[in-house]
């Protein structure tokens, strides 16, 4: 796997709401964090 290789945002966006979808309860915050001009942080469920 090539690290080099130019991602895009919308690939990025894409796969972090999939992955949202995937792990987070409905009702509740999810453990995923947008942090702006930085990137994700997960955060321990509460």
């Amino acid at each position: 796997m090539a690290f080099d290789t130019d991602v895009s945002d919308g690939s990025v966006d894409f796969y972090i709401h999939s992955l949202r979808s995937k792990i987070d309860i409905k009702g509740e915050e999810s453990i995923i964090r947008t942090v702006r001009s930085l990137g994700y942080m997960l955060v321990s469920p509460r």
